[in-house]
């Protein structure tokens, strides 16, 4: 297994909403726990982590806080997490609530934190962020990625990019169904955010669409490797395009020019 990046194994940050309702008027007691300022300290403007809005109906919007440095394979880390989350978040409800004065209040969290990365297998294949950048095709391919590289820096909770904004559109790529087979073991797949990737790749290919497209196929392949009687690796290597017929056929798109047209023509 990979997890993080290669010098400190620091993951891609977990990330975490908060639901903020809008109220009629302004209360100057406002809907923060009585002893809060006791377990916080109040949240300044220099250490505002990165916080993404989006709509939530007309009186609401999801406030999603980045949270890093924490191991999301790891329990007690997951469990700190869950907890610094919730923390920061009531931080910057209170932030804007006194520096903005935003009529907001909490009304909910995400249950669960939301976690980029776990940790990757070492596969028959690992695809590159240079296989992203360059639209690469498969004879195995399985799925096809191209949300843009989401490449948060892992070292803080600021709106920090590895790359430069100009290098993180990609155009569609090909997920090889050996970047689902651990290297060496036998009858074994995974699907989903632990396929075999460099970190800048996953940070691409680790969206639900690509993750769903991996998860069916997998089941499709399991299914050829039976009545084949042949290994996954087998499979990839001499009847990749039985492979492709039977996930093209379940409706799974891997023609590029189908995702971005006028881009690809």
């Amino acid at each position: 297994m990979r997890k993080g990046r290669a010098e400190d194994h620091l993951q891609l940050p977990m990330s975490i909403i908060g639901f903020y309702r809008r109220k009629s008027f302004f209360h100057k007691t406002r809907n923060v726990p009585e002893k809060y300022y006791e377990w916080n300290p109040i949240l300044r403007k220099a250490d505002k982590p990165m916080t993404s809005f989006s709509k939530c109906g007309k009186y609401s919007q999801g406030v999603k806080i980045k949270i890093p440095k924490y191991d999301a394979t790891n329990s007690k880390q997951l469990t700190e997490a869950e907890i610094h989350g919730r923390k920061e978040t009531m931080r910057v409800l209170d932030y804007y609530q006194r520096k903005r004065r935003k009529r907001w209040e909490l009304d909910h969290f995400s249950p669960i934190i939301g976690i980029r990365e776990g940790a990757r297998v070492v596969g028959e294949y690992c695809l590159t962020v240079e296989d992203c950048r360059n639209g690469k095709r498969f004879e195995d391919a399985i799925a096809v990625g191209h949300y843009p590289l989401d490449a948060h820096d892992p070292g803080d909770n600021k709106r920090t990019y590895i790359l430069a904004k100009n290098e993180l559109r990609v155009p569609p790529y090909d997920i090889p169904f050996r970047s689902l087979i651990p290297n060496g073991i036998n009858n074994l797949l995974v699907a989903g955010r632990n396929l075999s990737a460099d970190q800048l790749a996953l940070s691409s290919a680790r969206v639900m669409t690509t993750c769903c497209a991996m998860g069916q196929s997998v089941a499709l392949g399991i299914e050829l490797c039976l009545k084949k009687s042949i290994s996954p690796l087998k499979l990839a290597i001499n009847n990749p395009s039985d492979l492709k017929k039977e996930v093209e056929n379940f409706g799974i798109c891997l023609d590029h020019k189908l995702y971005f047209p006028k881009q690809l023509k």
